[in-house]
C-alpha cells in the first residue's frame, strides 16, 4: 500500500525536526503508542497497541532513520511484529519545507502487512491507516499550540 500526504504545521522547520526526533513527543502523538525508546541517533524501539477491526495486538516496532539531512529530510524504515496478528513493514520519505505559516511536512510511504492483519482486507486496512495518520498529525500539530 502506498500512502502520501502533506500537512502544514504551525512551527518553524527546526522545531518540527526536533519534535519528530523526540520520543516523548512521539509517544503522545502516535495512536496506541505505549512506550518509545531512542537507542541511538538513528534507532528507536517502541511498543504500539493497535486495533484493526477484530484484531487487537501489541506490536513491537523498530524504527531506523537513514538518509538524514537535518533539518530538511530523512527516510524512516520500520518493522512491527505483533505475534500471531502479523507483521507490518514500511519505508517513508519525509521532507520539511519552510512556508509563510510554519512548515510543510510532506511524506511518501510504502507499507506492507502479513499474517492475520493482512487478511482483513486491503481496502479496510488502507482506511484504518489513513485515519491513524490523520490522528497522528492532528496530535503532532497540537504540540505546537494549534490543532
Amino acid at each position: 500500500m502506498d500512502v502520501e500526504g502533506e500537512f502544514l504545521l504551525p512551527a518553524p522547520p527546526g522545531d518540527v525536526w526536533r519534535s519528530l526526533n523526540d520520543p516523548e513527543v512521539l509517544v503522545r502523538c502516535i495512536p496506541g503508542c505505549q512506550r518509545m525508546t531512542r537507542i541511538d541517533a538513528e534507532n528507536f524501539e517502541c511498543e504500539i497497541l493497535l486495533s484493526y477491526g477484530p484484531i487487537k495486538a501489541t506490536f513491537m516496532t523498530v524504527l531506523v532513520l537513514s538518509n538524514v539531512r537535518a533539518p530538511d529530510s530523512y527516510t524512516l524504515t520500520g518493522r512491527s511484529q505483533g505475534g500471531l496478528s502479523g507483521v507490518g513493514e514500511g519505508v517513508a520519505d519525509v521532507w520539511l519545507m519552510s512556508v509563510h505559516s510554519g512548515t510543510s511536512l510532506r511524506y511518501a510511504a510504502r507499507l506492507s502487512a502479513s499474517g492475520r492483519i493482512a487478511r482483513i482486507g486491503a481496502r479496510w486496512l488502507n482506511g484504518a491507516t489513513r485515519r491513524m495518520t490523520e490522528k497522528f498529525f492532528n496530535a503532532f500539530a497540537a504540540t505546537f499550540g494549534e490543532g
